[in-house]
């Protein structure tokens, strides 16, 4: 069974090439565009893994992750933050959010999938 990538992104290239990529590595794909959809979907459908974008309309990638993280059900969910935010205080903050991972953009897709094919551990 193929396991479930939820993207939080509001940026639709980086939407479309994700979804692309991921798919044909055999991964089922979600996307949400707004951090609202996002989080509902989260809940919802309860994905293998989130790339979680940190700008985004209605609730931001941050307040996402701490309520994710800090929520039992949700907590197991890797979350890999995938952000044009690239100061240091920005991923010092986001430690504390407890993200497996931040990336930031422009990134390489082949990084991004090595990422989640460790934690997925596929």
């Amino acid at each position: 069974m193929s396991k479930t990538i939820l993207v939080i992104e509001d940026d639709p290239d980086i939407i479309e090439l994700l979804q692309y990529r991921l798919e044909h590595n055999g991964f089922k794909v979600l996307t949400a565009k707004t951090g609202g959809e996002g989080l509902r979907l989260a809940e919802e459908r309860n994905p293998d893994l989130i790339t979680l974008d940190i700008n985004l309309p209605e609730v931001n990638g941050f307040t996402i992750c701490s309520m994710l993280k800090g929520n039992e059900d949700y907590k197991h969910i890797p979350i890999i933050m995938l952000t044009a935010r690239d100061a240091e205080s920005d991923k010092i903050f986001s430690e504390h959010m407890a993200p497996e991972a931040y990336i930031t953009k422009p990134f390489e897709v082949e990084d991004l999938l090595v990422k989640i094919k460790e934690f997925l551990k596929t």
